[in-house]
């Protein structure tokens, strides 16, 4: 994964975090009625394809040393409260990057 490749990966994943919203209670419908059970189609194999890959970044990301996960956060419009009283903010984010890249390789993307 190039450089390149991660900040777009890492884009995507903040966008996904805006509308990020975990399962919670019951299903509007319910499987036995909703279809005839067949197959996924490809549009949901490839959201469930995406959400596995954004899970992954997102654990990534949680796993980063607390300066590290601020900058990630504050450049990619997570949150854009953090400060950086050591004007360390490129530092932290170029090392929160390369840190990145190490576990993302490691998790086969």
């Amino acid at each position: 994964m190039t450089d390149d490749d991660l900040r777009f990966e890492l884009g995507e994943w903040a966008i996904w975090m805006g509308g990020y919203n975990p399962n919670i209670g019951f299903p509007s419908r319910v499987p036995i009625i909703s279809g005839g059970g067949g197959s996924p189609t490809f549009e949901e194999l490839l959201e469930h394809s995406d959400a596995v890959k954004m899970k992954a970044i997102d654990a990534s990301v949680d796993s980063l040393a607390p300066a590290q996960k601020a900058a990630i956060h504050r450049r990619y419009g997570i949150c854009g409260v953090w400060r950086f009283p050591r004007d360390n903010y490129q530092q932290m984010l170029d090392a929160a990057h390369d840190a990145l890249h190490i576990t993302m390789r490691r998790k086969g993307y």
